[in-house]
């Protein structure tokens, strides 16, 4: 009966282990996969500097772009 009660806790304390490792591969893939995606948006958008990617932001591009010239005060 003590056997089988030792074999059990070894059983659980061997499956929190591999929980835990799981868990921290996870983390890992997960961290991987979001610089790489990072990267990939960040280069991407380097690639299209200048262009808008939608004719709402086109307007709004060409209209910061333009130079207004701002009214001077006097200061009396």
């Amino acid at each position: 009966m003590l056997s089988s009660k030792c074999d059990l806790e070894e059983d659980g304390l061997r499956g929190v282990a591999l929980v835990n490792l799981l868990f921290v591969g996870h983390a890992i893939v997960v961290f991987l996969v979001s610089l790489g995606m990072l990267a990939l948006l960040s280069s991407n958008r380097n690639l299209r500097h200048g262009e808008a990617s939608s004719p709402l932001l086109a307007g709004l591009e060409s209209e910061s772009a333009l130079m207004r010239t701002l009214p001077e005060f006097e200061v009396l």
